[in-house]
């Protein structure tokens, strides 16, 4: 046997070593085509690892954004952005997959895809900084083609594109030239005198001046009440929660007031201070009183404009990136897609739009066609006073559209946005929501209002692809000028030569570089091919070697044949065995079926003996005699022998006759119960407790 292992062992060496010499010959064949090659392929591994590390720091940032504390983060743009990173739902597999099935559906072929991006950038009533008055004057500049700042904004050649909307009407870039400063000086005018409204600021120095007075006065009545809890408490509600907004005259909390005077004025009553300092206490209890009610009052005035921080106007922007090329689509159709959408929305439609436009003057470069031009975006500038009742409520008006369109959506495209029914005080996940609402709805507006009747197909962009660096840097620099933003039209193209430029020195470097490759690869190759020619003399040694262990081989073949034949004669008195033991298992079963057959038989007879004797009296038909003795013996005999062998037939068979027993009037000599072995146990059993 050890011989044989070693035999074994050496033949399986050898076809080792004669796989490696074949890896190594193939492997030896793949270096040559390899270094036959340019060095493009360590270029692309290059690109590769450079993908790679991006995608990395891509999901780093992702991962960040999860768990950062957007509070901490300086800049309003930069938690708007983290914000959105954190908070978001995914929802753009769902709504390319649905848009998917709506082409299928309708039987449309797709002729091409697009991605777009839709934005929203509110204008505040403050001054100066970000979304301000002042850059609301800088967005209408360029919206309007008015003056372009430090950088080229726009191709002027390719303005007369350019579509424009104001006052429900359309103009092209030679007619709106006429009217371009006029609708600026509306727009501009219109929300300064809101902002600037003198009503609004004294009702603000009221408001500070009450709200003091009140605080004030509010310290003076705690001190009175001199920590009675009662009453300390009385005070805190009427100044918490919706009390606070109540004025002494409303019948929810009029009681109170007038139990918080009454017990006030008996603490100053019940003190020993004296009689003029008690007037006083009794004077500031009605001062506190008067200036709640005030500040109530000059709170409850309407403001047209509450705050710096409401918004005046709102651009909406729509933009389809300069890759996706011309779609084939005109100014009209654009512009019209897109102000349909907010003049049809629930709540957002109570907004006008004070102007719009479709801009085909920002495009890569001057002087293309209008079926050539790439970049096309539409911009609207929305009022945020509401029509509806004359006030600035943009905000409100987003959430409660998003509202009306959350179950809708949600069971459209299968999400699970949750936002509360009421209140306008959301969280910062919620804010996030809405707006990807009010997304949602606006793709899927332009997607059948516009896209579809094209062939066009409008996709979200790829979860993978919003975390892209490059995108998010996108994101960021909306707000700054265009000149400084790293994305620009201009950087874009400026970036673009650059790159060129560069990738044209690299090929120069490349194909030096090639070169001495080849020369490398060619020594590389002479000393591959000295090595190939001592491989296959060590090739014709294992050839030897291999002839050597085939006889052996041989031999074993032999050995093996003679054990099959052991083993086939084993398996055949196995089988028979096999054979032996079915033909017991056989029997056994005629057997038990025997007694089966054998017990209803007897059981049929004891009760064909027992219904006898209910109608006949003589001791030989009767079954009073040893015959109906002889026959309950052997049913009972048979039952037990039953019950042995085949449990559960055998307690069938011993129910059914105790029950027919014990339906029927039994002769004691013919009672079946008397002669079963459990049942003559049992009834032992229970004479013995009777006793």
């Amino acid at each position: 046997m050890d011989d044989k292992r070693s035999e074994k062992q050496k033949i399986a060496g050898a076809n080792a070593n004669q796989k490696q010499l074949d890896a190594a010959t193939k492997a030896h064949n793949r270096q040559k085509d390899i270094n036959e090659k340019n060095a493009i392929s360590e270029n692309e591994k290059a690109v590769r690892e450079a993908k790679k590390t991006e995608r990395e720091l891509n999901n780093k940032l992702r991962n960040i954004s999860q768990n950062i504390n957007t509070n901490q983060i300086q800049g309003t743009r930069a938690r708007q952005v983290i914000s959105n990173f954190k908070n978001r739902k995914s929802i753009d597999s769902s709504f390319n997959s649905k848009i998917s099935k709506l082409f299928t559906k309708k039987q449309i072929a797709v002729q091409k895809e697009t991605t777009a991006r839709m934005n929203i950038m509110n204008i505040k009533a403050k001054k100066k900084g970000k979304n301000s008055m002042n850059a609301m004057r800088t967005l209408l500049r360029h919206m309007l083609r008015i003056k372009q700042r430090q950088t080229e904004e726009w191709i002027p050649e390719d303005s007369h594109l350019n579509l424009y909307y104001h006052d429900e009407k359309y103009y092209t870039h030679e007619e709106f030239l006429e009217i371009q400063n006029d609708v600026y000086d509306s727009i501009i005018n219109d929300k300064a005198k809101d902002v600037n409204n003198r009503g609004d600021k004294r009702n603000k120095k009221d408001v500070k001046k009450y709200s003091d007075l009140r605080s004030s006065y509010k310290r003076k009545v705690l001190t009175i009440a001199d920590s009675d809890k009662e009453l300390t408490d009385l005070i805190n509600k009427l100044e918490t929660g919706d009390g606070r907004e109540l004025n002494s005259e409303n019948e929810t909390i009029k009681q109170d007031i007038e139990l918080m005077r009454k017990k006030l004025r008996e603490n100053v009553e019940n003190s020993e201070i004296p009689t003029g300092r008690k007037a006083q206490k009794y004077k500031i209890i009605d001062s506190f009183i008067q200036h709640r009610d005030t500040h109530i009052k000059k709170k409850n005035y309407k403001r047209v404009c509450n705050s710096e921080r409401e918004n005046v106007v709102s651009e909406v922007s729509f933009k389809i990136p300069h890759n996706n090329k011309n779609l084939g689509i005109d100014q009209k159709e654009y512009l019209d897609s897109v102000k349909s959408f907010f003049e049809k929305a629930p709540f957002l439609k109570n907004h006008k739009i004070l102007a719009g436009c479709t801009h085909f003057d920002e495009s890569n470069r001057i002087g293309l066609s209008e079926e050539e031009v790439t970049g096309a975006n539409v911009h609207l500038v929305m009022d945020c006073k509401s029509s509806e009742n004359n006030r600035y409520q943009w905000r409100k008006s987003m959430i409660d559209f998003a509202r009306s369109q959350q179950e809708k959506l949600n069971n459209e495209f299968d999400m699970d946005f949750n936002i509360k029914a009421k209140g306008y005080d959301l969280t910062e996940k919620e804010i996030c929501h809405v707006g990807q609402l009010l997304q949602l709805s606006f793709y899927k507006h332009v997607q059948l209002d516009l896209f579809l009747k094209k062939s066009i197909k409008l996709k979200f962009v790829a979860e993978e692809d919003r975390n892209n660096s490059t995108y998010i840097l996108a994101c960021l620099e909306q707000e700054l000028a265009i000149q400084d933003r790293l994305s620009s039209r201009y950087n874009m193209q400026h970036e673009q030569n650059l790159k060129e430029q560069q990738k044209l020195n690299e090929i120069k470097q490349e194909m030096a570089q090639e070169k001495a490759k080849l020369k490398a690869a060619e020594e590389n190759l002479k000393q591959k091919d000295k090595a190939l020619e001592e491989a296959n003399k060590e090739i014709e040694k294992l050839a030897q070697q291999v002839t050597t262990q085939q006889e052996k081989e041989k031999d074993l073949d032999k050995s093996i044949d003679e054990k099959s034949k052991q083993k086939k004669e084993l398996s055949s008195d196995i089988l028979s065995k096999v054979g032996q033991k079915d033909q017991l298992q056989q029997d056994i079963e005629r057997l038990e079926n025997k007694q089966l057959d054998q017990a209803i038989k007897k059981v049929d007879a004891w009760m064909d003996t027992v219904i006898k004797s209910k109608y006949k009296n003589d001791d030989d038909t009767d079954g009073s005699g040893g015959f109906g003795t002889l026959t309950t013996i052997a049913a009972a005999r048979a039952i037990d022998t039953l019950e042995e062998n085949q449990p559960e037939l055998g307690e069938k068979i011993k129910t059914t006759a105790v029950k027919f027993e014990g339906e029927n009037i039994v002769k004691e000599n013919l009672k079946i119960s008397n002669n079963l072995k459990n049942e003559k146990n049992d009834k032992n059993t229970s004479s013995k407790f009777k006793r």
